[in-house]
């Protein structure tokens, strides 16, 4: 159960690639989920259960000759709801960036190696309004500014190889937000960055969401540890479809027996020096 108003919702999601023998085969296979406006959902699952290609066929940002059928309907306040799946290209530029936007897992691959950063975060900005360079560059020192860098006006000249990787990510994340997305996706923002970093990151997307009121947050991640921490609600997939949807009022607690593999894989659910199931 969503906590608000719905801002995506999610039916009978399949996303299917081309077989060795020229049939189609499912990756994702019927997935259904929600998001209300300023929620923080999770999407969790071993590697290959489909969670990236969930949150890529969204906006059609998969790969060549993969087929998503389904439906996904973002509806803002203000405007007529938005069916995404099947989209012209007119439509998803009008999406993609200014009102879904998207961090993913390596911000050195994400970020251009030879353009400045604040350019860069410039650049998400004008691509979105109509405003001068002047004022793109001011937009981008204050995005800079408000993902919690120390010093902006560094960050904005610096190139990304200067930069620590939990930088870099910031600076990802002030490139995606500057124009004011409603939903943030993030595909494991988290995994390229030591530990203490990666707690950061989400709690700095917990203190923006607040910060821009109205955010919500679509997360993949494999940190089951970090998910319990920010999420509202975590969907669990296993093999292309939704094993089990687990909410913050249950205390994540998992009762299909793979999500409950799965959750006793998480270091954090047992006590120091125990041998992890596997």
């Amino acid at each position: 159960m969503i906590a608000g108003r719905p801002l995506l919702q999610v039916r009978g999601l399949r996303v299917h690639v081309p077989g060795p023998d020229g049939r189609r085969v499912d990756k994702v296979a019927g997935i259904d989920l929600e998001v209300g406006e300023n929620e923080f959902v999770s999407i969790v699952g071993e590697s290959g259960s489909g969670k990236t290609l969930t949150v890529m066929s969204l906006c059609a940002l998969t790969p060549p000759g993969v087929g998503i059928t389904g439906s996904a309907v973002l509806s803002e306040a203000g405007r007529e709801p938005t069916e995404l799946i099947g989209a012209g290209p007119e439509v998803l530029r009008s999406v993609r960036g200014a009102r879904i936007a998207y961090v993913f897992q390596d911000p050195l691959d994400a970020l251009d190696p030879v353009r400045r950063c604040g350019l860069q975060v410039a650049d998400a900005y004008a691509a979105h309004s109509r405003k001068s360079r002047a004022d793109a560059a001011a937009a981008a020192l204050r995005a800079l500014k408000r993902t919690g860098l120390p010093d902006p006006h560094r960050v904005y000249e610096a190139y990304p190889h200067e930069l620590s990787g939990g930088m870099r990510q910031r600076v990802a994340l002030a490139a995606a937000l500057i124009a004011g997305p409603r939903l943030l996706v993030a595909d494991e923002p988290t995994t390229a960055l030591d530990a203490q970093s990666r707690s950061q990151v989400l709690s700095l997307l917990d203190g923006l969401r607040a910060d821009v009121g109205g955010l919500s947050v679509l997360l993949v991640t494999h940190d089951i540890t970090l998910a319990r921490k920010h999420s509202n609600r975590i969907y669990v997939l296993n093999s292309g479809r939704v094993e089990e949807v687990l909410g913050h009022e249950g205390g994540f607690k998992p009762v299909s027996a793979y999500a409950r593999r799965l959750f006793s894989a998480d270091p954090s659910a047992h006590a120091p020096r125990t041998r992890i199931p596997v």
